[in-house]
């Protein structure tokens, strides 16, 4: 018997509705449809309060805020109409053969502009960064000039935040060099800063760092604070991954004073939590916890939720490190609810590889592998190198203490080749001490050894004191189990 699918009556009139709307469609004239979304398009702006005004220009020096208007939500529609009726009106005239411009209908190329632009601006600020980044894209083809770099360069960092480095690297890219050959040093200037950024994220440090010193002295030479600011930041960022700490707590430091004066609370809040990070690693966790406190507030005051999230999963990690696990759980949980409802998947691999570290502090391994494995899906989604390392060599120190330990080794020996490249010296020297309790397991004591104090040694230089104990009390641990002398027999 021939197996036949059951169809609903309102599927079938919803399927038949709408292959009918679309022939009547196809079927009106241009000039008809033209007249239909112009109709559209009156009759929405009308609904919502009339025509939105113009928004400061894209290539403007400390443009005044964009203030919103009720047309925002329905930006997008707008802007759709306004295309489809001028594209209707460029085919009527192709059809009727004329050979000059017919008269144009009330909707003008300048109206789907303002839209498209209004519609990005409100998507943006929104927290849509897909819609923000495809909206971006179609305005700069409407552009030229600077203002066309500007928004390539806001499409790019729309495709940055919503995780697809494909194509935010190649906007970021010509941005960069569309507005070095106008001339234009205040975009040029950002969109370096904006691609070093991009550069951190997918593992290419040196990069950065070069990048972020061009930024810099762009910066300086057109006396251009704001951005001068916002790059010594990303510089000290980039020294705390290369665990330079004293280096990256002086210029936090410099940054957090010179945004207060700046009135810049975005770049104090991100200052204050990078100081935090520091902080933690050296062993200062009630200056870190009384730090992030503060950033949190700002992000807070001023609304902005990326910063809010990552700066309640950096509480949570001080908490960790603290044994407060039902206070850190609490925390991860609400940074993970803001990253989904802004569509951070970048941060979102971060906060859910800390969860997975949260479960394994709780003794939690099924839990801690899940969130493990799905962190490391979402890192590799982003194309974020350094989380990527993170997850991996905490899965595989899961996989030694679960005795997976040929998995364990080669998970590590993938973790250890992206730190390499990304150049997080403390991480790096963090997971060699974790690889070399796996060499130990698998009865390679010199090798292991040699790893250990290697990793040790690195981690003394930065230091970071915290992380040296928690590596002392798991190696002797260890080296108490597998019957051998302590790695560091004779230290003090």
């Amino acid at each position: 018997m021939a197996y036949t699918a059951a169809v609903h009556a309102e599927t079938a009139y919803l399927f038949r509705h709408a292959l009918l709307r679309d022939a009547a469609y196809e079927m009106q004239l241009p000039t008809d449809r033209a007249r239909l979304h112009e109709l559209a398009f009156f009759l929405i702006e009308q609904a919502f309060g009339g025509r939105a005004p113009e928004p400061p220009s894209l290539d403007a020096i400390d443009p005044p805020k964009l203030e919103p208007h009720p047309t925002d939500p329905v930006a997008a529609e707008l802007a759709e109409h306004a295309r489809l009726a001028l594209q209707a009106q460029i085919s009527s005239q192709q059809t009727s053969g004329a050979s000059s411009p017919q008269p144009e209908t009330g909707v003008t190329p300048a109206l789907h502009r303002l839209y498209l632009r209004r519609a990005a601006e409100h998507a943006e600020a929104h927290y849509q960064p897909a819609s923000s980044a495809d909206l971006w894209s179609r305005l700069a083809a409407e552009l030229s000039q600077a203002a066309q770099v500007e928004a390539t360069r806001r499409a790019g960092m729309a495709w940055f935040w919503c995780g697809n480095a494909t194509l935010a690297e190649p906007c970021l890219h010509k941005a960069v060099q569309a507005a070095h050959a106008l001339g234009n040093r205040r975009i040029e200037v950002q969109a370096l800063s904006d691609l070093a950024v991009h550069y951190r994220n997918t593992g290419r440090p040196s990069d950065a760092m070069s990048l972020h010193e061009q930024a810099l002295a762009l910066a300086r030479a057109e006396g251009n604070q704001r951005a001068e600011c916002f790059n010594l930041g990303n510089l000290a960022i980039n020294l705390f991954d290369a665990g330079n700490m004293q280096r990256a707590e002086e210029l936090h430091r410099e940054v957090i004073t010179r945004s207060r004066q700046l009135g810049l609370r975005r770049t104090e809040a991100i200052a204050l939590a990078g100081l935090a990070s520091v902080q933690e690693v050296t062993g200062s966790i009630d200056q870190a916890y009384q730090n992030l406190q503060l950033a949190l507030a700002i992000a807070r005051e001023t609304g902005d939720r990326r910063i809010e999230s990552t700066t309640l999963a950096n509480l949570a990690n001080v908490e960790i490190g603290r044994g407060r696990l039902s206070d850190a759980n609490r925390l991860i949980q609400q940074a993970l609810e803001i990253q989904r409802a802004t569509g951070d998947v970048r941060s979102q691999a971060v906060t859910v590889a800390n969860l997975a570290v949260l479960c394994q502090r709780q003794g939690d391994a099924i839990r801690a592998e899940r969130y493990h494995v799905l962190a490391r899906a979402l890192a590799i989604e982003v194309n974020d190198q350094s989380c990527l390392a993170f997850v991996l060599a905490n899965l595989a120190a899961l996989y030694r203490a679960t005795e997976r330990l040929a998995l364990a080794e080669q998970t590590f020996e993938e973790a250890l080749r992206i730190h390499a490249r990304t150049g997080e010296r403390r991480l790096e020297a963090s997971c060699m001490c974790e690889a070399a309790l796996c060499h130990l397991a698998l009865g390679r004591i010199e090798r292991a050894a040699a790893m250990w104090h290697a990793g040790v040694k690195v981690l003394a230089q930065i230091p970071a004191p915290e992380d040296l104990r928690l590596h002392r009390a798991s190696m002797r641990e260890a080296c108490a189990r597998a019957g051998v002398p302590p790695f560091d027999e004779g230290a003090p």
